[in-house]
Formats: structure tokens, C-alpha cells, sequence
């Protein structure tokens, strides 16, 4: 289930990265000034989606090592 929710909130985290980008460049390479301000204002207002995306992911792959860590070390001095 940790495994599940890493990905997940980091696929979310990783698709907001790449539509930044991706709006970045458009609005940079073929639009007017005024609409390069207006996506970097989207930019910025997505960043209240964008930074608690990137936290959970922290969150869920730090849980998520400590699981597998915990399950390493057992089967290590099980041996």
C-alpha cells in the first residue's frame, strides 16, 4: 500500500513538473508577453497543489524504506 501511494503522489508531483515545463515553453516560445505572465501566475498557483504533492511523496518513500529496511535487517539475521 506505501509502495502504491509513493507512486501515485509522485506521479502526480512528477506531472505537474512536466506541465510547468511544458506551459513554460509554450508560452515563452509562440505566445504574447501578457499571456507568458498569466501562465506564470498559473504556475505559481498551482504551486498549493504542487508542494504537498512533493511532501507526501517524501513522506510515503520514507515510510515506505523504513518497511523495507525493517524486512531487510529481519531476513538478514534470520540467516
Amino acid at each position: 500500500m506505501k509502495s502504491k501511494l509513493h507512486a501515485l503522489v509522485g506521479s502526480f508531483a512528477l506531472l505537474c513538473v512536466g506541465t510547468f515545463w511544458a506551459s513554460t515553453l509554450v508560452s515563452e516560445l509562440f505566445l504574447e508577453h501578457h499571456d507568458v505572465v498569466a501562465v506564470k501566475n498559473g504556475i505559481l498557483a498551482a504551486m498549493w497543489l504542487f508542494i504537498p504533492a512533493m511532501a507526501a511523496t517524501g513522506e510515503a518513500g520514507s515510510r515506505w524504506r523504513a518497511t523495507r529496511a525493517a524486512a531487510w535487517c529481519a531476513s538478514r539475521s534470520a540467516a
